[in-house]
């Protein structure tokens, strides 16, 4: 620990006394700012207002689910301030709540205080907002799972956009998701867990129940570590009838297929490989469930089918030659089965709402998007979360302190410029006509299968070694790169980039999930929506991000910045250097340049 927070327990000066905006301190030094901040930490006051922009301190220990009310700095003052706006046309006619912050500090629970101001401020009988707080449960068990920073992370984005009738009820929602972290559900990183409904049925089903799912609470799960969160099963089966999806069956006998298919092993018999033998077991439950043959199952995963581009008319197979291919062709299928069932789940959730929604009305939204993650391990899905979080810094820029340095010029005042060339230099090395993505898109790299890898990772090297903000290996048999992003350095691992990119499903897995015609749910979760548009993943997730930045043009942006005030996930624990190193991550001390030389907007 820092010895800069040795002292933390002093007693702080009374000029803190009265004061919740950073702006109003008499002294605006840096270390008056940390100072001030530290004060409210350890006066269990975990949101300040910095100027507009309300900052959020993790407490790391159990606070009140609900703010103190309009008068303090807090969640709710921010919502009932969007609110008002919104019910009396002040400003654009769309409000938008854009939560940001590291993975782990805080995110997801402001979020969840977003929406329950809305409750209060709109009612609880009404039918519309009931649903929509239903899916906040619902999508926490599908899409959220423990990393090394949280054990509530949300490993998808999304954004709740609530429409609203002449800014007094609410009429309906939409739903947007941004990429599920859906390699997660192959089996998590050691130390992390998987999605939570795996260990809710696990834990709280009984065992009569558990084996008509061909389950048991007697075997381990290699997909579903043990975990020590209460499991919240009953709170998803509540939400579920909520959103009047009546298809629980159907859903946990998807989720038995994935776990069964995770204790899928395989060996070597003679220059083939197949299925172990202790574990036909899995292979017969998993085909119980499909009503299919064990023995063409064991051939789905275990030969490879493909067509030469000369020969369409022709179909080729190959047994798979080792271990790394069968287990490729197992988690496709489970991959695949996963995705799918979360996708139907939030189509399930816009039909509902779609009917009554009129998309023309005032909306407020609340956009909770994965935190900026820097793990031990960082490969395919943290370059895109950290990806998009340099975007979403880029626009904080634009949007909030650019436009505002415009206007206090206007006004007379001297303003200190605000450097942006780095934010757009790291987005062209990322997504620009030259860049990382562009490489990963290449067809180049596609074609190279043996030591792609360690091939992509030397086009990365010898095609972006000038660019100022990336780091590439000198050892061009490593598989590693660097960016220097905003928030600080990571270190990217290039092995699997390139089939997580391409995300293709094999035509003929698809073909037979498609053919278990006696397991009608699951032919639907294959057809309901088109499984791909022929482009690449980061290409998709490109595209869905500016489709973002386009509804939040739409509308006035109110940032919640959530911040760690240490790294050690501590109660009553300040740590001096590092908040220091939040700030300017964040890029909060910008905020700081610019709101210090005008009055206090709140």
């Amino acid at each position: 620990m820092s010895q800069t927070s040795s002292c933390i327990l002093s007693v702080e000066p009374e000029e803190f006394d009265g004061i919740d905006n950073i702006v109003d301190l008499p002294n605006r030094s840096s270390d008056k700012v940390i100072a001030f901040m530290r004060k409210r930490f350890l006066s269990k006051e975990f949101y300040t207002w910095a100027g507009q922009t309300l900052l959020s301190l993790h407490p790391y220990e159990a606070r009140e689910k609900k703010c103190k009310g309009d008068d303090h700095p807090g969640v709710d003052s921010l919502i009932s301030g969007a609110w008002f706006r919104l019910k009396h046309g002040v400003g654009k006619p769309h409000q938008h709540v854009v939560i940001s912050g590291e993975s782990g500090s805080g995110k997801t629970h402001s979020a969840c205080l977003a929406m329950q101001r809305i409750v209060d401020i709109v009612g609880e009988t009404n039918r519309a907002l009931y649903g929509i707080w239903s899916t906040v449960p619902l999508l926490s068990a599908f899409g959220n799972a423990k990393t090394g920073y949280n054990c509530n992370s949300s490993r998808f984005g999304k954004l709740v956009q609530i429409h609203c009738v002449d800014g007094m009820s609410i009429d309906g929602c939409t739903l947007s998701i941004f990429m599920l972290e859906k390699s997660r559900v192959t089996g998590p990183a050691t130390g992390e867990g998987n999605f939570h409904i795996f260990r809710q049925i696990l834990d709280v089903l009984e065992e009569d129940a558990l084996q008509l799912l061909y389950l048991s609470k007697t075997i381990d799960y290699k997909i579903a570590p043990h975990s020590e969160m209460k499991p919240r099963y009953r709170e998803t089966l509540i939400a579920l009838e909520a959103l009047e999806i009546y298809a629980l069956e159907d859903i946990l006998s998807v989720l038995a297929i994935i776990l069964n298919l995770g204790n899928v092993k395989f060996e070597s018999v003679g220059d083939i490989y197949t299925v172990s033998t202790d574990s036909l077991e899995f292979v017969e439950n998993v085909g119980r469930l499909l009503d299919a043959k064990p023995k063409d199952l064991i051939n789905l995963i275990c030969t490879r089918v493909f067509a030469p581009k000369s020969r369409r008319e022709t179909i080729y197979q190959s047994a798979c030659m080792n271990r790394e291919e069968c287990e490729e062709r197992r988690d496709c299928i489970m991959k695949l089965l996963y995705d799918r069932l979360f996708s139907w789940l939030v189509h399930c959730i816009n039909v509902k709402f779609e009917q009554s929604c009129v998309y023309d009305q005032k909306s407020l939204s609340i956009l909770d998007i994965y935190g900026f993650e820097v793990f031990d391990h960082n490969g395919f899905e943290q370059l895109c979360i950290n990806y998009a979080n340099e975007r979403l810094q880029q626009y904080f820029i634009d949007n909030y302190l650019l436009e505002r340095r415009i206007r206090l010029i206007e006004e007379g005042f001297d303003v200190e410029h605000i450097e942006t060339v780095e934010y757009t230099q790291r987005l062209s090395l990322i997504h620009g006509p030259i860049s990382i993505f562009g490489i990963l898109n290449e067809q180049e790299c596609a074609m190279k299968r043996f030591n792609s890898d360690v091939f992509v990772n030397t086009r990365l090297t010898e095609t972006l070694r000038s660019k100022p903000h990336f780091i590439g290996s000198l050892n061009q048999l490593h598989t590693a790169f660097s960016i220097k992003h905003y928030a600080g350095v990571v270190k990217y691992d290039t092995r699997s980039m390139l089939g997580k990119n391409r995300d293709k499903v094999p035509d003929d897995i698809i073909s037979f999930l498609k053919g278990c015609e006696s397991f009608e749910f699951l032919c639907h979760l294959m057809s309901f929506a088109p499984l791909t548009n022929g482009k690449t993943l980061v290409t998709n997730f490109k595209k869905s991000l500016d489709n973002l930045f386009d509804v939040l043009n739409d509308g006035d942006v109110h940032y919640v910045k959530c911040l760690k005030p240490n790294p050690y996930h501590m109660a009553e624990f300040f740590d001096e250097h590092f908040f220091e190193q939040q700030l300017v991550a964040n890029g909060v001390c910008e905020i700081f340049k610019l709101n210090f030389q005008q009055f206090s907007l709140r």
